[in-house]
């Protein structure tokens, strides 16, 4: 079972505009959602706003019977809707004569009391129709709390909801005017505190909020550490923002139903997956094509700089509340076969004779097998040395400070503040004669000053402790242009450097969770793949089937090429690429930038020290995917 925790976040639909678009666009939603959970389970699906065009009942009706009744259907009853209003969800024919003003004059207004549901029923003949058609989780506008609050484990874990009315003040010209109520934000919060993950929905921005309210909800939301998800501008977003000197996690979800599909304007939908183990946010942004009337990859939605893997892949606001465990049920998380048990002892020689060894591996190659394997062999080897294993921030703009805080956690130095705090604490550990193994995953993250002081902190370490302090690093393109292209860290000059090895025949046959891969099986998913992990994947949870024909109806083809959509320079060179069965003499970092991306993206790879296509398949999906743009 995946450990992921998946919604679907869909936001402004605006039904009543247009009834026979938003129709035809409710079925491509529903074709699209029916595609993805066939084989995936969704937990959540977030609506935050602006469902209707003016708050009517029809409206409602309308929404209930073509999109929300049949999307239920297909998620399933185990995953829950959750729907907050916007400020195109009011009636405005209703309670005319109560302004804004006579709100914000009222104390007790955004109590979360009974007092306050009273002095919100001046407002709520606006929110009718909202309240009594779309009761989701519950009827939760006309209540002492005035928002909703949902507490429930999913696969371990604890996962705190609380949803917000950003609605209550709208009139017309509201940006910098709005409150969702700090005392009802308060009190929900406070409901949900201590859960692993705490997710915010809201329809507006924060700088929609009136400047008074503004640095009063940004404070609540980063103590929270919070995931806030919200509509209204639309188009998808995601932003990191300090509150009370913490962080939370902004993310918008482009419209649902903005113009017809002949339009300018797209229509939009964010898929989501939380990974807590890796402490990120993995976001699939799609965006209506009508040239090719499907559903596509929206590669303009977030910063390439969190592209990894085919997936925007977003760092989680405050400290991980778990670890990064070997998972063996997952269907990339192999047992080490004969050749990467090779690997795996080569690498055990190279930090038995005290040298500093850097992983590296192209996209989507998992390493869990490699760990494992150093953690079982070095606590034998090296007297039941003390292993610790790190991962910093993703986030390129956390501050030094919090940086070296989040690595002193995992490493168990609970008074760290600094990068001196930190290096300090390994002096303390090393100090008791024990030999240290430090595996660190995704070297490369954070900024480049912290970096810096990690690189530097390192060699300082290991210089005074080696052959004791023993160290891996792990890492992708990042760390791979660092190692071959910047070359002035000074722990990464002492380094050995490894590639991980290819997903071989061997590997396929001993895939976790696919123990009845016959080898005739396994031959035939590599001669499609050409090992790609993604691929392999994916051809994995559909075993017998036509691997090829599967691949192709998925959404891999436009995942994998999507950053090479943006340059017509790029585009150009890789369609002249594509028509090569050779493209260049191997290199591991190659001058040419866009070939370099290509390689580590793995979608090249090398044969008889050249760079070719690793299959037919993904020279096929270039071809289609950049030919013609």
């Amino acid at each position: 079972m995946s450990h992921l925790i998946r919604w679907l976040h869909l936001s402004d639909f605006h039904v009543g505009k247009d009834d026979y678009g938003q129709i035809m666009l409710f079925r491509h939603i529903l074709k699209q959602v029916k595609s993805r959970v066939v084989n995936t389970r969704l937990d959540f699906v977030f609506i935050t706003g602006d469902v209707a065009q003016s708050g009517t009942a029809a409206q409602y009706d309308l929404f209930l019977q073509d999109c929300l009744a049949p999307l239920q259907q297909l998620v399933g009853p185990e995953c829950q809707v959750m729907i907050v209003p916007g400020n195109h969800d009011l009636d405005r024919t209703q309670a005319e004569f109560v302004s804004r003003d006579s709100i914000q004059n009222s104390l007790n207004f955004f109590d979360a009391s009974e007092l306050g549901r009273q002095k919100r029923q001046a407002v709520m003949p606006r929110f009718q129709a909202y309240h009594e058609k779309l009761p989701f989780p519950s009827p939760w506008l006309d209540t002492a709390q005035g928002c909703f609050v949902v507490r429930k484990t999913i696969r371990g874990v604890d996962i705190g909801i609380l949803g917000l009315n950003t609605a209550w003040l709208a009139e017309g010209d509201d940006k910098a005017f709005l409150s969702p109520g700090k005392n009802l934000v308060e009190a929900g919060l406070a409901e949900i505190e201590g859960a692993h993950v705490r997710i915010v929905l809201g329809h507006h921005p924060i700088d929609w909020f009136s400047e008074r309210i503004q640095s009063q909800i940004q404070a609540l939301l980063g103590q929270a550490n919070a995931i806030y998800l919200h509509g209204h501008l639309h188009q998808a977003k995601a932003s990191l923002h300090s509150g009370a000197g913490e962080l939370y996690l902004a993310l918008q979800s482009g419209s649902a139903f903005q113009v017809r599909e002949h339009d300018v304007w797209r229509n939009r939908m964010l898929w989501a997956a939380l990974n807590v183990h890796e402490h990120t946010l993995e976001i699939d942004p799609f965006t209506w094509h009508a040239g090719h009337q499907e559903w596509a990859l929206d590669g303009d939605a977030f910063p390439m700089r969190f592209h990894q893997n085919g997936y925007w892949v977003l760092p989680l606001p405050g400290e991980r509340t778990f670890s990064s465990p070997v998972r063996n049920d997952s269907p990339l998380c192999i047992r080490p076969n004969q050749g990467e048990e090779t690997f795996a002892d080569e690498v055990i020689q190279l930090l038995n004779r005290g040298q500093l060894v850097v992983i590296l591996s192209q996209s989507g190659r998992k390493v869990h097998v490699i760990k494992q394997k150093l953690l079982e062999v070095t606590s034998m080897l090296f007297d039941d040395a003390q292993v610790i294993q790190l991962s910093p921030a993703l986030d390129p703009d956390i501050s030094v400070d919090r940086y070296f805080q989040s690595l002193g956690k995992q490493a168990g130095f609970d008074a760290c503040m600094d990068c001196i705090d930190w290096t300090d604490g390994f002096e303390a550990a090393l100090s008791n004669g024990r030999a240290m193994v430090l595996l660190m995953s995704h070297f490369e993250n954070g900024s480049d000053k912290a970096r810096d002081l990690l690189a530097k902190a390192l060699r300082q370490l290991w210089d005074k402790h080696n052959p004791r302090f023993k160290i891996v690093l792990f890492g992708g393109h990042e760390l791979a242009r660092q190692v071959y292209g910047a070359g002035d860290m000074s722990i990464l000059n002492v380094a050995a450097n490894r590639l991980m090895p290819e997903l071989t025949f061997e590997t396929l046959a001993c895939m976790a969770g696919a123990k009845d891969v016959t080898d005739e099986e396994a031959q035939r998913i590599l001669a499609v793949t050409g090992g790609h992990p993604l691929l392999v994947g994916e051809c994995l949870g559909h075993i017998g089937r036509d691997y090829q024909a599967m691949l192709n109806q998925s959404a891999l083809p436009s995942r994998l090429f999507v950053r090479f959509r943006r340059k017509k320079q790029d585009r150009d060179k890789i369609c002249r690429w594509l028509q090569c069965d050779v493209l260049a003499s191997f290199e591991h970092w190659p001058m040419d930038k866009v070939l370099r991306r290509l390689y580590w993206d793995n979608l090249l790879t090398e044969r008889n020290q050249r760079f070719v296509w690793r299959c037919a398949l993904i020279r096929q999906w270039g071809i289609q995917q950049l030919s013609g743009l």
